[in-house]
């Protein structure tokens, strides 16, 4: 505890070190003021930010872990080739953690309990109803689980998981509302979103405050509304919704 003392007593005095965590710590501060305003902003750029403002955020801390491991091993120490290597280092595993690994493990996870739909009833209407909105097909897996479920992937695949739950509790057309559904969160990039969301939570004391809550509920609408839209009534996302609750409902009365 007191050589933690002593080196957090000897990073700080130095006038560069101090520099550089009040700068990155005013940068993420700054990324999540725009982030919470931007309510206009695109998900992409909202992503973007929301992975800069944790970067800036835990960049203090790898400096210092890495600078004091520095001093520790040598006598002298470049300071810009520390800055310059941590800020490689911790984009680089933040890119593939984000981009490659985290859904890689996620989508491995879930195709292990499903199989891949192909030349049937559910995926020929994504291939169709991709077309009419302009978005590559993705593809589409049946969970093998009683739960009625469907979720959708836009990182590294995209992807949409219906549950055997699902298709057995609702009919034809109310499935095809809940794949409309899906779609919008492809095309629209908010399955990122969602998982950005996570991220933050775990990550940042300001997760609380951020806007990805309000921004999950206006996209849930969003994609409501492209499947009212498409289908030319509400009938049918309605009527999944209501079997859904009800079904949800009773499940929590004996649990």
């Amino acid at each position: 505890m007191l050589a933690l003392m002593y080196d957090l007593d000897s990073f700080f005095s130095n006038p560069v070190h101090l520099a550089i965590v009040i700068a990155s710590l005013s940068v993420s501060f700054a990324l999540f003021i725009v982030l919470r305003l931007s309510s206009t902003a695109s998900n992409s750029k909202k992503l973007a930010m929301a992975y800069g403002h944790i970067f800036t955020l835990v960049f203090p801390v790898i400096y210092f872990t890495y600078s004091t491991g520095c001093r520790m091993m040598f006598n002298h120490c470049n300071q810009i080739n520390i800055i310059i290597y941590i800020s490689f280092m911790a984009l680089a595993s933040a890119f593939i953690t984000a981009v490659l690994i985290a859904p890689f493990f996620i989508l491995r996870n879930f195709r292990k309990k499903a199989v891949e739909l192909k030349d049937n009833f559910v995926s020929g209407f994504v291939n169709y109803a991709s077309a009419l909105l302009n978005i590559k097909s993705p593809k589409v897996y049946l969970l093998k689980i009683s739960k009625p479920i469907a979720f959708s992937f836009s990182h590294f695949k995209k992807s949409i998981f219906i549950s055997v739950g699902m298709t057995d509790l609702l009919t034809k057309k109310e499935i095809e509302a809940v794949i409309l559904h899906e779609l919008h969160h492809i095309k629209s990039n908010s399955s990122s979103l969602k998982m950005s969301n996570f991220i933050m939570s775990r990550f940042t004391p300001f997760a609380s405050l951020a806007s990805f809550h309000s921004d999950l509920n206006k996209e849930e609408a969003k994609a409501d509304n492209l499947a009212v839209e498409m289908q030319g009534t509400s009938k049918y996302l309605n009527s999944a919704k209501r079997k859904l609750d009800a079904y949800f409902n009773f499940k929590s009365e004996f649990e």
